[in-house]
């Protein structure tokens, strides 16, 4: 309903909250907010990716990531569903039908953005950002300047989740249960095996050198590739 809530931790009750207006048409996911050294960052189904006081809800800045385009509403879709990234003090995050892009956390500034259409999100590893498309083609760029450095498209309509980085791997399961464990520097695909005849639920969780995988047949499993 476009309605962001602050609440007291302890007790659940409402602190604050704040209204933003959403989109006619959206998808039906939202990227899960960020909390980091009191504020919090949102990804807006119009395309913003906005910081908000963890105080008071007081908006701190916001920025257009995606601008809306298009003749129908389909077009304009370009929502922030996926895993946002804080690192350091540089936000990464994606959108659909949009942009990959970089902003300085403290200023809301751009410093760099790529064409690309993302639903997932990514994540950040070392120097290197790591995405799914819409397409589940998997990219990887260098985070500092946006610079492509590879692109794995064996993968592609497998309605891929974010990408795990896991050591010298890259991880990112499909919509038949499948792990595809990818070579960090190459994206080559190295192993492939299934948690889940069903699917999974999200995307996997890192524990140590480990992944834990929750399935769609309810199932959790812990992963490790063999070295």
């Amino acid at each position: 309903d476009g309605y962001l809530y602050g609440m007291e931790a302890a007790t659940g009750n409402i602190v604050w909250k704040l209204n933003r207006t959403v989109p006619a048409l959206s998808l039906h996911t939202q990227s899960t907010p960020i909390v980091s050294r009191g504020v919090v960052l949102v990804g807006l189904d119009d395309g913003r990716l906005m910081m908000v006081s963890l105080t008071d809800g007081g908006v701190l800045w916001e920025k257009a990531i995606a601008v809306p385009g298009g003749r129908t509403e389909l077009d304009r879709m370009v929502d922030i569903d996926g895993v946002i990234a804080l690192i350091g003090n540089v936000v990464y995050v994606g959108t659909y039908q949009g942009k990959v892009a970089a902003v300085d956390a403290a200023k809301g500034r751009l410093l760099w953005q790529q064409k690309a259409s993302s639903v997932n999100g990514l994540t950040v590893d070392g120097d290197t950002l790591f995405y799914t498309d819409e397409n589940s083609a998997v990219w990887a760029l260098d985070r500092r300047s946006g610079a492509s450095l590879w692109k794995q498209e064996a993968l592609k309509f497998r309605r891929l989740t974010a990408p795990v980085a896991l050591d010298h791997v890259i991880v990112v399961a499909d919509y038949e249960g499948y792990l595809h464990w990818l070579d960090r520097d190459s994206g080559k695909i190295l192993a492939r095996s299934q948690a889940d005849k069903h699917g999974v639920l999200a995307p996997p969780v890192k524990i140590g050198s480990d992944l834990l995988v929750l399935g769609e047949g309810g199932g959790l499993s812990r992963w490790r590739l063999d070295q």
